[in-house]
């Protein structure tokens, strides 16, 4: 007597019902990813801005000179860009509002997550030797493109030179509605 083969493998059934469950549970990791990724850029711009405003204090109060924290279109000057577009740190002895010599820190936010901005009125810091930074209190808002939960951010320099994070209030999240 012959033995019938088993036949292994799938049938179509099968496959048709895997491929909907496969499918439910992508509709429903992609809106949360997209959220995560949106949140991992804002929370890493912000953390480049506080360090970069700390390493710009800390240098102005250690090697007694002035240092900028600007924003920066090449990456080599501080001039009339946005915020958006980039910002650097760098050494200001002779007060020019340029830097003089290398740059200590050039940083550029994912432009495809997150839209920054400053507050109007103060186009970059100054720190002096002392650690304060002259002037009005520069806020820098970072806002989660496509984000109604208003998730978005700032960096905070006062005048005396303190650094601070904080979540954006109203008027900043209005602003950054209004951005996107």
């Amino acid at each position: 007597m012959k033995q019938a083969r088993r036949q292994r493998g799938f049938t179509l059934v099968e496959q048709v019902a895997t491929l909907a469950v496969a499918a439910i549970l992508v509709a429903i990791a992609v809106p949360s990813m997209a959220r995560l990724v949106t949140h991992t850029a804002t929370r890493s711009v912000e953390d480049s801005l506080f360090t970069a405003a700390r390493l710009a204090r800390s240098q102005a109060i250690m090697h007694n000179t002035h240092v900028l924290l600007c924003p920066s279109k090449d990456g080599r000057h501080c001039g009339d860009a946005q915020w958006q577009q980039g910002w650097i740190v760098a050494v200001d002895r002779n007060r020019d509002n340029q830097p003089d010599g290398a740059i200590l820190v050039h940083g550029k936010p994912d432009t495809a997550h997150v839209i920054l901005f400053g507050s109007r009125g103060r186009p970059r810091v100054r720190f002096r030797a002392d650690g304060a930074a002259a002037g009005t209190n520069l806020t820098l808002i970072i806002c989660p493109r496509h984000d109604d939960d208003g998730h978005a951010q700032t960096v905070v320099i006062s005048n005396t030179g303190r650094i601070r994070e904080a979540p954006a209030d109203h008027a900043e999240r209005t602003r950054c509605r209004a951005a996107d």
